[in-house]
């Protein structure tokens, strides 16, 4: 296929210097792993392969233009860009990566080669976007038919090397594949157009002709980041739910454990003697509706006289062997040593599966025996520190056990109230019930009910944060998509962490985040090819534009008419819009001053909502058009020197009746020294009328309160003003954005707030325009505090 590449022309020039030859190389290389490495920003895990590849349409562009001397320069630099990329994604760059690497390189490499072979085979470079036949055809042979290479390639050596599964193979590829063909359908014909001029058409520069795709790129690379993002949040509250399930499963498992050991203490508090027999019918039945437990058991206090008797009699009902045994430093059992106090376990339940800890002294457990006797002073409900058994296995377990006391020790109204008081000792204790939890049992009860396959989860008691014990599944490095929660279990702190494996996360669909980028791409890629195609004809549109001189000087006449028409729109709409409503709101005032006694109640209270109405319509259309003055760079400060004392009277005056009205506490704290500003004071005071008027607004109780204090700011002296309110308060996630432009924050209770959202936005730049700043306190439920500062000077 090379030797098809055609011979030295002027379209194709013999080789250059060796130092051009490299430095092409060089730009080759460097470009493409820039481009590589830039486009790595809008893949979607757990994809490997980006939507979109314009590296691909560089390497094929140079090739193109400079002949197959630029393969080295595109091979490492394909080479050096999925090394990047490897350790981007937080991957070691080991032997097997960096082969990866290369097979991977040496696949876009043979694609850039016989694409641009498949494409120059009789076809000279001049003629490649001449015309609609020759540029459908490059389409073809660059997109889809010459991208088929490296995705088939890429896609299996990724499988090859165990960086997906085979079941992976297709959306991979499909992936690679869209990728290359939009990469090289959007760069490879810009790029041609500016880099080799003899393609150019017409006297329009390639530039000029781009900058429409450009925009449209942009727009479609910032809507992929907003829906990408829409999709990032779904698949995270996607795991977080699974996570609660899991989360709440777990915990209803462990809490049986409790059930079952309260249902173990009444027994023993239902009869003075429990014989073997009765304990193993009994746990039976709890097993069977909670078959979480691991083992039941029964340890009674026995006291050094006693021994020889318990023992003597265990062995008569049917354990011959049976002793107190305690267990060694290195995990050997053998026979207790004497002692005060024993706590045997003596009945347990299965006992196959767990005759290895049959006559175990618990007390003699030195890593037990602190918590034995607190749960004995205090008649607690212990969850004991995770370990691995007596009766073997790696799994960590927790005993749970509580004691049971002597029914004589317990008055009546500790009977009534489960046996509870406030301290006990030994001689109270009767002994200890408990029971054993596997946490691996725990987990299997989940397993089929909420398919653990699909997360990889794990669980650490952190009751001492700084050792904290892995109880289930391994330790892994947090993802993007990681949902933790802890929560208590008695005296156990428990946390977990819930990661979702890469088919969790297609099956949170991300196809519709691919198709509007893949989408938006084509759509830039057929805008360029349908410029391309207009700027090819551009010679045939100058002969006609001799023809249509006098209609166009026409629609140019017509189009000057409606821009003066527009212009002048502009500079009237602030009269022709302010002038009717002053008109209404001056006569509407006047009626319900003068003629208020001959008024119907009903007729009095519609004017009213007139005046209201058409003030708030007023004050919406000054914002409006502030607001568009400032965006417009129009908005001029006039600027004077005034005492701050005497507008905040007009400010108290202005208020006084809306806030009686309310019946909130106005309080002004006006500064009984005069206090000169250089600043806009109609603008000035427009920003306290606004941030007032929405404190008593929002206030429904309490007071609204106006301060002014001096302040200095990073060496600048000024003057700040604070409205403090007792109203609803902001919640924090809200603060942000309350001074958008036509955002109203919601209240849980209220639902939409009334109005705009442009009072503070404006307020913001007027102050900003006075080189201030506007900060906001608030706490949900006790009120909120706007402070605003402006320099002196």
């Amino acid at each position: 296929m090379l030797n098809s590449m055609p011979r030295p022309t002027r379209a194709n020039p013999p080789p250059a210097s060796t130092s051009r030859l490299i430095y092409t190389n060089v730009l080759t290389s460097v470009g493409y792993c820039l481009l590589g490495f830039a486009t790595e920003f809008l893949a979607i895990p757990p994809d490997y392969a980006t939507p979109v590849w314009p590296a691909a349409g560089l390497a094929l562009t140079m090739v193109l233009i400079h002949g197959r001397r630029v393969l080295p320069g595109v091979f490492i630099g394909a080479v050096v860009a999925n090394a990047i990329i490897t350790l981007w994604q937080g991957h070691e760059l080991g032997y097997r990566q960096l082969l990866l690497a290369v097979m991977i390189a040496v696949g876009a490499t043979l694609q850039a080669a016989i694409t641009a072979a498949l494409i120059l085979r009789n076809q000279q470079q001049q003629g490649l976007l001449d015309d609609e036949r020759a540029m459908i055809r490059f389409v073809l042979l660059a997109g889809p038919v010459g991208c088929l290479i490296s995705a088939t390639n890429g896609a299996t050596q990724l499988s090859l090397f165990g960086v997906i599964h085979w079941s992976l193979w297709s959306s991979n590829w499909l992936t690679w594949w869209i990728g290359d063909a939009v990469g090289t359908l959007l760069v490879t014909p810009a790029l041609l157009k500016i880099l080799k001029p003899q393609l150019r058409r017409g006297s329009v520069h390639p530039l000029v002709i781009s900058a429409p795709s450009l925009i449209m790129l942009m727009l479609v690379v910032g809507s992929f980041y907003y829906v990408r993002d829409l999709g990032e949040e779904k698949r995270y509250s996607s795991t977080a739910e699974y996570g609660g399930q899991i989360a709440a499963e777990i915990r209803w498992q462990l809490r049986e454990a409790h059930f079952a050991l309260k249902a173990m203490q009444g027994l023993y508090y239902s009869s003075d003697y429990i014989t073997s027999e009765e304990f193993d019918r009994f746990s039976r039945h709890l097993q069977l509706t909670m078959p979480g437990l691991q083992a039941l058991e029964w340890a009674p206090k026995i006291t050094a006289d006693q021994r020889a008797q318990v023992e003597a009699r265990m062995r008569r009902q049917g354990f011959p062997n049976f002793e107190f045994i305690h267990r060694t430093q290195n995990g050997e059992l053998i026979a207790a040593e004497p002692r005060p106090v024993y706590f045997p376990i003596l009945y347990v339940y299965p006992y196959e599966t767990n005759k290895r800890v049959h006559g175990l002294d618990i007390h003699q457990l030195s890593y037990r025996r602190d918590e034995i006797l607190d749960a004995i002073q205090n008649n607690l409900t212990v969850f004991s520190s995770p370990m691995r058994l007596v009766q073997g296995g790696k799994d960590f377990s927790y005993i749970v056990f509580t004691p049971v006391y002597h029914l004589d020790h317990l008055t009546a109204d500790q009977a009534s109230n489960g046996g509870k008081q406030k301290s006990a000792g030994m001689n109270e204790v009767l002994g200890l019930v408990q029971v054993v939890v596997r946490f691996r049992d725990i987990v299997d009860q989940i397993t089929d009910r909420l398919h653990l396959d699909k997360v990889s989860l794990s669980v650490y008691d952190i009751n001492d944060r700084s050792r904290p014990v892995l109880l289930w599944g391994e330790e892994k490095q947090a993802s993007r998509y990681r949902w933790s929660t802890e929560f208590p279990l008695h005296n156990r702190l428990l946390q977990l962490h819930i990661e979702p494996n890469p088919q969790m996360l297609k099956d949170v669909s991300q196809w519709q985040t691919y198709g509007l980028l893949i989408g938006g791409l084509l759509y830039v890629a057929m805008l360029e090819f349908m410029l391309l195609s207009l700027s090819s004809r551009h010679s045939i549109i100058e002969r006609q534009v001799a023809e249509k001189t006098q209609e166009l000087e026409r629609a140019k006449e017509s189009a000057e008419l409606a821009n003066r028409a527009k212009t002048e729109f502009l500079a009237n709409m602030s009269h022709e819009l302010r002038t009717p409503l002053n008109g209404i709101i001056g006569f509407t005032r006047r009626i319900l001053k003068n003629e208020s006694a001959s008024l119907s109640p009903r007729a009095q209270e519609s004017l009213e909502v007139v005046t209201r109405n058409s003030l708030h319509l007023l004050t919406l259309i000054n914002d409006l058009l502030d607001l568009s003055k400032v965006e417009a760079g129009k908005f001029m400060l006039e600027l004077s020197r005034f005492d701050v004392v005497e507008m905040l009277r007009e400010v108290e005056a202005q208020f006084a009746l809306d806030a009686t009205s309310k019946g909130l506490h106005w309080v002004v704290n006006i500064p009984s020294q005069p206090l000169q500003i250089n600043a806009d004071r109609q603008r000035l005071m427009q920003v306290l009328i606004n941030l007032v008027g929405n404190a008593i607004k929002f206030t429904h109780q309490g007071e609204v309160c106006l301060e002014v204090a001096e302040r200095s700011v990073n060496g600048v002296g000024g003057i700040e003003f604070a409205v403090r309110d007792t109203g609803m308060g902001i919640a924090r996630e809200d603060i942000p954005r309350l001074f958008n432009k036509f955002e109203q924050l919601k209240n849980r209770n209220q639902g939409s707030l009334r109005g705009t959202g442009l009072g503070l936005a404006l307020a913001k730049e007027i102050i900003t325009l006075h080189q201030g700043t506007v900060r906001v306190e608030s706490t949900p439920g006790s009120g909120s505090v706007f402070y605003v500062w402006i320099p002196l000077q």
